[in-house]
């Protein structure tokens, strides 16, 4: 729990991969581990927001992409590896989508390490993970295409989870990491 930042965290200590039970096991596992830090609304609310965002993201691997523009709030802010600068609105994020978006053909996702973290007030949570996606191969099994480190503020606005800001980047990216020096 970060106490000075009015925020409680839902972090699992143990790797969530697999179906919403499994979310749902890792989040009641983290409840138990933090002890009484925690309350059911935390709990409740991280279950809704992690049901929500995988909900979004297996439209996504399916072929449609506006399971993730439904829950944009209107005054969403947007950044991934293609935008030049942050996109502001709603329209900004939609229109730069929906330009690049082709279906990716996903047969699986892993969603690993998520944490949730809730405002005292329970209006906001700040989702991230990283999102393993694997596509078939040539063999009839399947191969790791990306994999990503995302953060998504929702914000509850008139009873809606909404996603308020949304920040996808890649996890070491090659030509990244062979240029990385320590």
């Amino acid at each position: 729990m970060f106490t000075g930042l009015g925020l409680h965290v839902v972090n699992p200590d143990v790797q969530v991969i697999g179906s919403p039970s499994d979310v749902a096991f890792a989040l009641i596992h983290a409840c138990s581990l933090r002890g009484t830090n925690m309350n059911a609304d935390v709990s409740t609310i991280a279950q809704t927001i992690l049901g929500i965002e995988r909900s979004a993201n297996e439209r996504w691997n399916k072929g449609d992409c506006s399971g993730y523009l439904e829950i944009y709030s209107e005054d969403i802010t947007y950044f991934d590896p293609v935008t030049e600068k942050l996109l502001v609105g709603r329209k900004a994020a939609e229109a730069h989508i929906l330009k690049l978006y082709s279906n990716p053909h996903i047969v699986r996702s892993e969603y690993r390490n998520p944490e949730v973290a809730v405002s005292d007030d329970g209006h906001i949570a700040v989702l991230s993970y990283n999102l393993w996606n694997f596509i078939a191969d040539d063999a009839g099994g399947e191969k790791l295409l990306t994999n990503w480190n995302c953060t998504e503020v929702y914000r509850l606005s008139d009873g809606k989870w909404r996603i308020t800001h949304s920040h996808w980047s890649f996890v070491q990216h090659p030509a990244i990491m062979q240029n990385a020096t320590v």
